[in-house]
């Protein structure tokens, strides 16, 4: 830019211009708007800094330093703020770039100013000296002035650009969207956006615009400046490419800066850890930490790092879901360009300002450390293995080339070096059975449990079972194999025909009936003379019959009472059997299959149990009454009384004030009534087990604000607190956990004689248990009454408690494993504690 062109941008721009000195940053030259802003004469302003200019607890967000350098590559866009003579501070928008000779040119103006005002003569010569391509634009979409870059970078002369607008230059979805952002300048002064701009041989040109609403010559209009973006699109499109890469990656990546923090995770970080974006971004790479290694070792990863040293290393880290996995771990710092400026680092100084942020990159190797372990581990088991393990030579001939440590123990050899070497065949007992175990390996290539007669270096002999396999190694054979010495269970096997003798006479001489059957075919193998009696067949008869014979059961229903003791992993079975004289008895059956020297037998003992089924089936009958007393209580009573109930209620309006008292003891009773039926069911419902499963999680707050809600529109003359905050809590329980708080809530308000009952709920957390206090204003519960009053120590309902839904209370909080008693309220009343455990 030539001097007069200099002269003519700042006398005739609107805003405030400044050239700087690129070396000290100090202002060389200011227009008058700049004194304006600045409130002093431009001469004041030549000699300083931007800075200088700054009140003192004020902060750029880039020093001036860092702007000027990235001015070096483009236009910079920043804000600042001045203090001015008279105390008070403007905050300013702009824009710099150098443009030679050490010197920039720095536009100003106040935030969210006006629009740009008409240029005089020069404008032209303004527009030429700028670096990118300008346009001046009516409201029609017309082109009414061009700058040189704007022709030059297009192709047109600059009245072929004249003739034309912007939807001329540009592709036609691009295009359609010119009147749509002219409207949206007439809504706001300023449109930054990116589109395409087509030059006249039909290259294509990625292009930001900055527009902004201006006058010119007198008239509304847009200027546009339009900056070549294509080495930025090609960077983005670079950057993009790296991203992808990184994004489908097979190993973990992460990216933190040099606090630590982790700014990007991968997908497969993601998959690898457990953690999502959203959980590691803002965290440290400390969340994979096992908590095993100590400050030593994140000092020295440290100090590699922020050295610019790349660290390496096999590291064990901990998933989201707690379990654990190795990785193979390389940690590398991002450094800046050296021409760019350094970031202080607070753990470093000035040493490591290049450094800007770290990337790590994991492999998942737990599998391969599981095998080299699984092989470590192969090689410890030989070591270690309690049996001997071994490789030779083939052949009458062959020697040992292998043994491990059992081997040696086995042969009461000194060391390996006492077998490595030694012909086989040496510690046979009879050598020619060595010959033959070759030849029969050789033949089938692998022999299994071999046992053979063995001798150690020290003469004594052993059974050893040998299994071996023929290998080639490289075109030469060998034999691979184990010895395990079975000498103690050759004699455990003799030890077991001697039991089994002992178990013949066992179950001749028993006193209980007793049969041994055959487990595939049904039949009655054995019987003992006291299944002979109990039958009333002799035992040859016994013998030559089917289990079938005397079970009354079909297979179907033998094979289902079988099924059903599997699935409760017991042998025990109820069956009923047909003695000789046709009598049915039925009979428990203990199973048990044993092995003996003719195979594989079901041993059944058979007790005769028909006096106790008799029991339990007249138990099952009174159950069945029950529950139909039960329905009666539940269903019939309980809806002939709403029925009554229903009647009393329009009865009410017809009666006179002398029959008013007798309908209200209907009513009164009626309700008695139908809350008796209610707690009869649940006490039934308890004993019969409909309600009385094992406790589980009982969400408190849920039950405790339905009774107490309940028991609000049923007393409207009582008070009920203490329900407005109950704590999140799951407690021991189940359905008829509702009926004790209902039944003490009740209980507060029936049995109180003020004219305005009071009833106060409480819950306190203890820890592994849960208190609730119910307590009321009413007589109290005199200290001799106080454990009779639940029916403790009484039996059930006899006892001398008030009431049954007290008894119900105490029963169902035993269910539920808590307790229940009662204290004095101050001044007067009772105070009823559940204290409940809480569910795990």
């Amino acid at each position: 830019m030539t001097g007069d062109m200099i002269t003519g941008f700042f006398d005739t721009y609107p805003d405030g211009v400044a050239l700087l000195d690129v070396e000290t940053g100090t202002v060389l030259r200011a227009n008058e708007r700049c004194g304006e802003l600045a409130g002093c004469p431009t001469s004041q302003l030549a000699g300083e800094s931007l800075t200088a200019l700054s009140p003192d607890d004020w902060t750029p967000r880039s020093p001036v330093g860092v702007l000027l350098s990235r001015a070096r590559d483009g236009r910079v866009t920043f804000d600042w703020r001045i203090e001015r003579p008279d105390g008070t501070c403007l905050d300013l928008e702009c824009a710099m770039r150098t443009v030679g000779d050490g010197q920039a040119v720095v536009t100003v103006r106040k935030r969210h100013s006006g629009v740009v005002s008409e240029a005089d003569n020069d404008r032209q010569e303004l527009l030429n000296g700028m670096n990118d391509a300008v346009f001046v634009v009516d409201w029609e979409g017309n082109y009414i002035d061009a700058n040189r870059v704007a022709t030059e970078r297009l192709g047109y002369t600059r009245a072929e650009l004249l003739s034309m607008g912007p939807a001329d230059i540009s592709p036609a979805d691009h295009a359609r969207r010119v009147d749509e952002r002219l409207q949206e300048l007439e809504d706001s002064e300023t449109l930054v956006f990116e589109t395409v701009h087509v030059a006249a041989d039909g290259t294509s040109l990625p292009v930001e615009i900055n527009a902004r609403r201006i006058t010119y010559g007198g008239e509304p209009a847009v200027l546009s400046v339009a900056r070549d973006i294509t080495e930025r699109k090609e960077r983005e499109r670079r950057l993009r490419t790296f991203e992808q890469a990184v994004e489908h990656a097979g190993h973990a990546i992460y990216i933190t800066d040099t606090d630590g923090t982790i700014e990007y995770v991968n997908p497969a970080f993601e998959e690898m850890t457990g953690y999502d974006s959203d959980q590691a971004l803002g965290q440290t790479p400390s969340i994979l930490s096992t908590g095993e290694n100590d400050e030593t070792y994140y000092a020295a990863l440290w100090e590699t790092v922020l050295d610019g040293e790349v660290w390496q290393e096999r590291i064990e880290n901990e998933r989201a879901d707690g379990t654990r996995y190795v990785a193979d771990q390389t940690i590398a710092p991002i450094q800046v360009d050296s021409n760019s400026p350094a970031r202080p680092d607070s753990r470093t100084g000035a040493g490591a300002d290049s450094v800007v942020k770290f990337v790590a990159i994991q492999q998942d190797v737990t599998e391969q450390c599981e095998r080299e372990l699984e092989l470590e581990r192969y090689h410890q088991l030989m070591e270690n293995v309690p049996v001997g393990v071994f490789r030779n030579t083939p052949g009458i001939a062959g020697t040992f080339e292998e043994v491990n440590p059992a081997m040696v123990e086995m042969f009461d050899a000194d060391g390996m070096e006492d077998l490595v070497g030694r012909p086989v065949a040496e510690l046979y007992r009879t050598p020619s059975q060595r010959e033959l175990f070759s030849r029969k390996l050789e033949r089938e290539g692998v022999v299994v449990d071999e046992e053979l007669r063995l001798e150690t270096l020290d003469g004594e002999t052993f059974w050893g079972a040998v299994t071996a396999v023929k290998y080639e190694v490289d075109g030469d054979i060998y034999y691979d194999g184990i010895i395990q010495d079975v000498t103690e269970r050759r004699e455990s096997e003799r030890e077991l025909r001697l039991r089994e003798q002992r178990f013949r006479r066992l179950f001749e001489d028993h006193n209980a009936a007793m049969l041994l059957i055959d487990p595939e075919t049904g039949t009655i193998e054995r019987a003992n003379d006291a299944a002979a009696d109990f039958y009333g067949y002799d035992r040859e008869e016994l013998t030559v019959m089917n289990v079938h014979d005397i079970n009354q059961l079909s297979d179907e229903e033998v094979a289902a009472r079988r099924r059903e003791a599997d699935e409760e992993e017991q042998n025990r079975f109820i069956f009923p059997h047909e003695l000789a004289d046709g009598e049915i008895r039925q009979v428990e059956v203990d199973t048990t299959p044993i092995h003996t020297g003719d195979g594989r037998l079901l041993f059944s003992i058979i007790h005769d149990v028909t006096e106790r089924e008799q029991t339990r089936e007249r138990l099952e009958h009174q159950n069945e009454q029950l529950e139909l007393l039960n329905r009666v209580v539940r269903h019939d009573i309980r809806n002939d009384m709403s029925v009554v109930l229903g009647h009393a209620e329009i009865l009410d309006e017809y009666v006179v004030d002398d029959g008013q008292q007798y309908l209200d003891a209907v009513q009164e009773h009626s309700e008695h009534i139908v809350e008796l039926t209610r707690t009869a069911r649940e006490l039934m419902e308890t004993l019969l087990g409909e309600d009385g499963a094992d406790p589980g999680a009982v969400e408190l707050e849920d039950v405790l604000r339905t009774e107490l809600n309940d028991a609000r529109a049923a007393y409207d003359d009582a008070t009920f607190t203490g329900g407005e905050s109950l704590p999140d809590v799951d407690v021991c329980g189940n359905e008829l956990l509702s009926s004790v708080f209902r039944n003490l809530l009740n209980n507060a308000i029936q049995h109180n004689d003020t004219d305005h009952p009071q009833v106060s709920v409480g819950v306190e957390d203890r820890g592994t248990t849960v208190e609730v206090t119910v307590a009321d204003n009413g007589p109290g519960v005199p200290d001799g009454q106080k454990e009779a009053i639940f029916g403790k120590g009484e039996h059930g309902i006899r006892s001398s408690g008030t009431g049954l839904g007290l008894y119900l209370v105490y029963t169902f909080v035993d269910q539920f494993g808590g307790d229940v008693w009662v204290t004095d309220n101050d001044p007067t009343g009772a105070v009823f504690h559940v204290e409940l455990p809480k569910a795990n």
